[in-house]
């Protein structure tokens, strides 16, 4: 897999604010965190992302736990230099 086919993208509607999920391509979605281990939240994922699939980080190799981790060490990191933490054109939240 090409670096160029990795795109992360919040998950719109998603039935949790928390949930972390990294969008390959168009038709598979990786999950990450504690939501990858919520048999509930895989299913309707599942039934929302549809007919894409959708995948738990350790089933592929990946450790849902560091992916959660490595996210929140990035966005302390950007809070701690004053950038922001989100964009309007990604998740409608302003910027203040």
């Amino acid at each position: 897999m090409k670096a160029r086919d990795v795109r992360a993208r919040p998950l719109r509607r998603a039935p949790s604010r928390s949930t972390c999920a990294v969008r390959i391509v168009r038709w598979s979605w990786i999950v990450g965190g504690g939501s990858a281990r919520n048999r509930t939240m895989m299913r309707m994922l599942r039934e929302r992302l549809e007919p894409a699939s959708v995948e738990a980080a350790d089933a592929l190799g990946w450790s849902a736990d560091a992916m959660e981790a490595q996210a929140f060490g990035f966005l302390a990191a950007r809070g701690l230099k004053g950038l922001p933490l989100s964009y309007p054109a990604t998740t409608g939240v302003p910027i203040r």
